[in-house]
């Protein structure tokens, strides 16, 4: 259903009113997201969504590429902290998920971004757990994601709510 104030008026008096699109990073998720669940992965429906990235981002990355980045890991456990859910794992919590994603030494890289993103979805529960604290304090010694490289470009593109000036994450408890 739509309002009159969606409706637009051609010459004829009659109303039209066009279909709303999803931002293409919306439609991007509801993609994504089927396509990278354990029980049912699409390797190539991810292959088609990590280069029509790259083509977003007009570069020149292969899936191969963004995958030895660490990009799918990173959209999954950003995906799943904004869902306030695993969604591509059989994990079935936060928790676990968490650990997982930062006990592989490859997207320790990703720990302030990840940081960052479990405040700003309301998910600071799970920056509280031990072994999550252990994780990101080691990280500490790791070169962080840099803001001009592909993978943080990406990230601006798939998540621009995150750069958005209405809402400032929680600041850090001490």
């Amino acid at each position: 259903m739509a309002s009159l104030r969606e409706a637009s008026w051609n010459p004829s008096g009659l109303p039209y009113i066009y279909p709303k699109a999803d931002p293409w990073f919306v439609d991007f998720e509801k993609r994504w997201v089927p396509c990278r669940k354990r029980d049912d992965f699409d390797f190539q429906q991810e292959k088609e969504l990590l280069l029509e990235l790259s083509d977003r981002l007009n570069t020149d990355l292969s899936p191969d590429d963004w995958r030895s980045e660490r990009l799918p890991s990173l959209l999954d456990i950003m995906y799943s902290l904004k869902a306030g859910r695993p969604l591509m794992t059989n994990q079935d919590n936060l928790f676990g998920m968490a650990n997982s994603f930062l006990g592989t030494s490859d997207c320790l890289k990703f720990a302030r971004i990840f940081e960052f993103a479990a405040r700003w979805f309301d998910q600071e529960q799970v920056l509280k757990r031990a072994s999550v604290v252990n994780k990101l304090k080691a990280a500490e010694h790791v070169e962080q994601l840099e803001k001009n490289t592909p993978v943080s470009m990406a990230m601006r593109l798939l998540f621009p709510q995150l750069l958005s000036a209405n809402k400032q994450p929680k600041p850090q408890n001490s």
